[in-house]
């Protein structure tokens, strides 16, 4: 904020000169170039977690730290950091649950090591899938396994009590 149209193509130029930017581009719309306020967007070199992209973020803050500046990237945001750490906690929690609920249960303690198998298959495989299929979102990543936990232990105590029941029809 608090620039002119002249410095703001300035800062476009400054920008561009900065190791580790790919492009930037300053939308000179009126909805987006008003009240003295300008919008640039900024594409790095790197990924979110590279030191180039980091370095240059950091770069770009320290070059308009004269200016009113607001920020939104995820460059250098612990925030993937933080979020996979407690997804860890919530995982660790959600075993413990269902090897409890499998234990209460279970009709015979060999069902819980097929069953816990099966789900950690399931898990790897849909994880594989994601990365086949290209990049995802962190969020998905990080919920993945307890969505895919949560779905397939449903389904398994449905199946392995529907298969009770018919084992004991089929013996009378």
């Amino acid at each position: 904020e608090n620039i002119s149209y002249a410095q703001a193509e300035d800062i476009l130029e400054t920008i561009e000169n900065i190791e580790g930017v790919k492009s930037v581009e300053f939308d000179d719309t009126e909805h987006h170039f008003n009240s003295a306020a300008a919008l640039f967007s900024v594409t790095f070199d790197g990924t979110n977690n590279d030191d180039i992209s980091i370095k240059a973020y950091h770069e770009i803050k320290d070059t308009l730290k004269d200016y009113d500046l607001r920020t939104r990237s995820d460059v250098g945001n612990p925030l993937k950091a933080i979020i996979n750490g407690e997804m860890l906690i919530v995982d660790i929690i959600a075993v413990v649950i269902v090897i409890s609920v499998l234990l209460l249960t279970s009709q015979t303690y060999a069902e819980i090591p097929v069953l816990l198998i099966t789900f950690g298959a399931a898990a790897i495989l849909n994880m594989g899938t994601n990365y086949l299929m290209g990049e995802i979102s962190f969020i998905t990543d990080s919920i993945a396994i307890v969505l895919q936990l949560a779905l397939a232990i449903d389904y398994a105590i449905i199946l392995c009590h529907r298969f009770q029941e018919e084992r004991q029809d089929k013996e009378a």
